[in-house]
């Protein structure tokens, strides 16, 4: 995957986002933040989600 990551900073804001959305389940931070950097892997990629390295 590319090293680009999301700071800190960053991460926060969304986190504090997914949090205030009704109905949305966060569930552990880590995991969460790891899906959202492969999500965001993916749309710089192009990749398919098959495709998605397992790291």
């Amino acid at each position: 995957m590319s090293s680009i990551k999301l700071s800190p900073e960053q991460w926060g804001k969304v986190l504090e986002f997914l949090r205030g959305c009704a109905g949305l389940y966060v569930g552990q931070e880590t995991d969460c933040q790891r899906f959202i950097a492969g999500g965001l892997w993916m749309s710089r990629s192009g990749a398919q989600w098959r495709l998605l390295p397992a790291k």
